[in-house]
């Protein structure tokens, strides 16, 4: 969500398989969908987040069946005044179905998957905008993918997710301030 419109951003036309590059923004206002300008490429299980007046597509997964799927480290930048989408500095690790949300002026990207849910990950990354650099934060506890993410009280909530043959009743909370994780 983004200036009281809800964004719909590419996604898999199949289970995991058949990505899409079309993308919808929702007036929330009149109820009404319209198309915008589609990503630059076809990618499905992409992370979306408003920062600055602009929506960012961070990783997400690519592969036109689940055997050909491949996470990739893409970020753009969408611009509802032009519409049009901007490549900005990559993800450092190529992930999809990632906990993402915005705190402040960075960007969280927390665990998600590295081509598979059998390679679940717990890496933690942190965009600056204002730099266009990413950088390393404490790792999340628990290797997840496909987990809910929240800003809760000053705190980044993960919970839940799954990775093979599982799924994970974990909620941890990340504080920025300190650089630390607690369970829940």
């Amino acid at each position: 969500v983004a200036d009281a419109k809800l964004y719909a951003i590419g996604g898999h036309l199949a289970q995991n398989a058949k990505p899409d590059a079309l993308c919808f923004v929702l007036e929330l206002k009149t109820g009404v969908w319209s198309p915008i300008a589609p990503l630059p490429n076809r990618c499905g299980a992409i992370a979306a987040t408003a920062l600055g007046g602009r929506v960012h597509a961070i990783g997400g997964a690519i592969g036109d069946t689940p055997a050909e799927k491949k996470s990739v480290d893409w970020h753009y930048a969408y611009d509802p005044k032009s519409d049009r989408w901007e490549r900005l500095a990559p993800l450092p690790t190529g992930r999809d179905h990632t906990g993402t949300v915005t705190v402040g002026t960075f960007i969280h990207v927390i665990g998600g998957r590295v081509d598979s849910f059998h390679t679940n990950s717990n890496l933690h990354h942190v965009y600056d905008a204002q730099k266009d650099r990413w950088e390393t934060r404490r790792p999340l506890p628990t290797a997840r993918s496909g987990h809910g993410a929240a800003l809760y009280q000053g705190k980044i909530f993960v919970m839940g997710g799954e990775g093979t043959d599982r799924v994970y009743g974990q909620n941890e909370a990340y504080d920025s301030a300190t650089d630390r994780w607690e369970a829940y």
